[in-house]
């Protein structure tokens, strides 16, 4: 059993790219600072992604793995999806199993 301390999981927003990575580099670490052994994220909404966005995400798994908590996806939408795949990132973002739209 997951021991969370935020039942809600992180909105990712509609815009992750490098314009935005220093606030969502912060709001993320907290969240996963904050969590219990599980952080949930919700990608949802992503309509815009670049590399940078693609690579905090990246990061934050390690950083997880490092604090030995995992990271669950409650949503991903196609352009995460399509992104991660392109760059070979689907499994180690653990989006691999994550089918559009959900």
């Amino acid at each position: 059993m997951n021991n969370m301390a935020d039942e809600r999981a992180v909105d990712l927003g509609a815009v992750f790219t490098l314009y935005d990575i220093d606030m969502l580099k912060h709001k993320l670490l907290d969240a996963l600072d904050r969590s219990g052994d599980c952080l949930r994220l919700d990608g949802s909404d992503i309509e815009q992604l670049d590399g940078a966005g693609l690579q905090l995400l990246a990061s934050l798994i390690l950083e997880a793995r490092e604090a030995k908590k995992t990271i669950e996806w409650e949503g991903a939408s196609d352009e995460l999806l399509a992104s991660a795949h392109l760059l070979g990132l689907s499994g180690l973002l653990g989006l691999d199993q994550q089918k559009a739209g959900e």
